[in-house]
C-alpha cells in the first residue's frame, strides 16, 4: 500500500505545482490600466485597475477583477487568484459597468422582455381573433410593443457592460 501512495505523490506534486504556476504573476506588470481602442476610429475604452472584467480566451473564460497590464499580458483576480493572461490569446472582452448602473441595467432589461412578451402574447391573440372574424383582433394594435421591448431589452444590456469583439477590430493599445 505505500508503494502506491509513493507513485500517486510522484505524479500529484508536479501536477500540483504545474497548476499553482499557471495562476502565479510571472512578473509584476507595471500598467495599473489599459486602453482598448477601435482600429480606424476615436472610439476608446479605458480599463482601470478594480474593474470588472471577463475576457474570453481561446481555451477560457477569466472573470474577476482587472489588476495589472504590460509585457503583452494582463493579470486578473479571480476567485481570489490571480491569473496571468496573454493579450494575443484574447478574442472578446466585456467591461462591466458600476454594481448601481447595472442594477439598472437588470431592471431595464426585465422591463424590455415584458414588453416582448405582452407584444407577442397581443401578435398571436389579436391573429387568431382576426382569423375568427372576431373583435378580439383589436389587441393586435399592441404588436409594436414586441419590437420596443426588444430595444429597451438592448438599451438595459448597455448599461450593464460593454462587450468588444477582437475579431471586429478593437486593440489593446
Amino acid at each position: 500500500m505505500s508503494a502506491l501512495k509513493c507513485c500517486m505523490l510522484i505524479v500529484l506534486v508536479p501536477v500540483i505545482m504545474l497548476a499553482q504556476v499557471e495562476h502565479t504573476p510571472e512578473t509584476i506588470l507595471e500598467e495599473t490600466s489599459v486602453s482598448i481602442s477601435k482600429t480606424n476610429s476615436s472610439k476608446s475604452f479605458k480599463i482601470n485597475s478594480g474593474d470588472k472584467i471577463k475576457l474570453w480566451t481561446v481555451t477560457k473564460q477569466v472573470n474577476g477583477q482587472f489588476q495589472a497590464a504590460g509585457d503583452g499580458k494582463i493579470s486578473v483576480v479571480s476567485q481570489g487568484r490571480t491569473v496571468v493572461v496573454d493579450m494575443a490569446q484574447i478574442y472578446k472582452v466585456r467591461i462591466y459597468s458600476r454594481p448601481s448602473v447595472r442594477v439598472a441595467g437588470v431592471a431595464t432589461m426585465l422591463v424590455g422582455a415584458a414588453g416582448m412578451a405582452f407584444g407577442t402574447l397581443s401578435t398571436v391573440v389579436g391573429t387568431i381573433g382576426l382569423l375568427k372574424g372576431d373583435w378580439g383582433g383589436v389587441v393586435i394594435i399592441f404588436a409594436p410593443v414586441l419590437p420596443a421591448g426588444y430595444g429597451i431589452m438592448k438599451l438595459g444590456e448597455r448599461f450593464y457592460g460593454k462587450t468588444l469583439s477582437m475579431k471586429t477590430g478593437w486593440k489593446f493599445s
